[in-house]
């Protein structure tokens, strides 16, 4: 059983390799974060855009990162369908640890990884 700040600070690690990839600061925007039965979901932004709140600053393609409360594995969500539906497509896969429909790539391949 993983506890949110086991959770919490997978996704911190997580963000901070792929602040170095991108060579942008990465970080969760904590008002954003839900937690639900079998998982946390962690949303996150560029810090620059989670403290000015200018649009200037905001990424694009930054799906939430799902962390399975049972096992502890991390999981990528999409930004082209909604949250609840990808939360409940992998619960209709028998998820909490089962993995994700999708498959990690290229710099998301650090999700694997951890």
């Amino acid at each position: 059983m993983t506890d949110l700040q086991v959770a919490l600070a997978r996704v911190e690690q997580l963000l901070g390799r792929l602040s170095e990839q991108l060579g942008i600061e990465l970080a969760i925007d904590e008002a954003a974060t839900r937690e639900e039965p079998s998982c946390w979901v962690f949303f996150y932004n560029s810090r620059a855009y989670i403290e000015t709140g200018s649009f200037s600053h905001a990424l694009a393609g930054n799906g939430p990162i799902v962390v399975d409360k049972d096992t502890g594995a991390l999981h990528e969500l999409v930004t082209a369908r909604s949250v609840d539906e990808q939360l409940e497509e992998l619960r209709g896969a028998g998820w909490a640890g089962s993995g994700h429909p999708r498959s990690p790539q290229s710099k998301h391949e650090a999700l694997t990884r951890l």
